[in-house]
C-alpha cells in the first residue's frame, strides 16, 4: 500500500454552518385576494381623506356634490349616445 506523502491541511470549510433566522414569518407576505387589498387600500384612503379635508364648509361641499352630479350625469349621456352610434 502506497502511503500519503503530503501532510495533512486543516479544512477551509466547515462541516456544519449553523445560521440564525429572525422570525422568518414576519417576512413571509400573506396570501390576500386582490380584491380585499384593494377595499382595505381604498378605506385607509377614505380615511386619511376624511382628516385632511375635514375643514371643508357645508357650502363647498354642497358645491362639490352638485358639480360631481352634473360631471357624472354628462359622462352617462355621452356613453350613451356613443353606444347609440356604434350600434
Amino acid at each position: 500500500m502506497a502511503s500519503s506523502t503530503t501532510m495533512a491541511m486543516a479544512s477551509t470549510r466547515p462541516k456544519r454552518v449553523r445560521v440564525f433566522s429572525v422570525n422568518p414569518i414576519t417576512f413571509i407576505t400573506a396570501k390576500v385576494a386582490m380584491s380585499d387589498t384593494g377595499t382595505v387600500i381604498i378605506g385607509i384612503i377614505t380615511a386619511r381623506q376624511f382628516w385632511r379635508n375635514s375643514s371643508i364648509t357645508s357650502i363647498t361641499m354642497r358645491v362639490v356634490s352638485a358639480n360631481v352630479t352634473s360631471t357624472s350625469s354628462i359622462e352617462a349621456s355621452t356613453k350613451s349616445v356613443v353606444l347609440s352610434i356604434t350600434r
